[in-house]
């Protein structure tokens, strides 16, 4: 018996970037390393934006983020930031841990699909 699966949608397109930029393929991965390099910034931030509840750094984040996964096309994360910053600061509920945390996960989905693009090896000319 086989099993009917649908492919899962890529957390970003990296693709379509790269076809905004003419095909340029060094300005497409000096894009996505800016976004590696400050990944891991932004998630402390988040963590601590949690900690301390604040919700208004809490929202600049998320919106700071929200830039970037429209750049890289990420629709998941793009979605979830758009709820955060629909509720936040105003509407903080019970929900909104597990809405962060499920942000921070599409974003590492979108780190993932970067690293891979980075670590391509560029097609041969022909």
């Amino acid at each position: 018996m086989m099993a009917s699966m649908a492919a899962s949608p890529r957390p970003c397109d990296v693709d379509h970037l790269l076809k905004s930029l003419a095909g340029n393929r060094m300005a497409t991965q000096k894009l996505a390393q800016m976004f590696l390099d400050m990944y891991p910034g932004k998630i402390a931030l988040i963590d601590a934006a949690l900690q301390d509840e604040d919700w208004v750094a809490l929202r600049r984040v998320v919106h700071d983020l929200r830039g970037s996964c429209a750049m890289f096309s990420a629709t998941a994360c793009l979605a979830l930031a758009g709820k955060l910053e629909d509720t936040l600061p105003d509407h903080v509920d019970l929900e909104l841990p597990e809405y962060c945390a499920r942000f921070r996960s599409a974003l590492a989905d979108v780190a993932a699909e970067l690293q891979l693009f980075l670590d391509e090896r560029p097609e041969p000319c022909p």
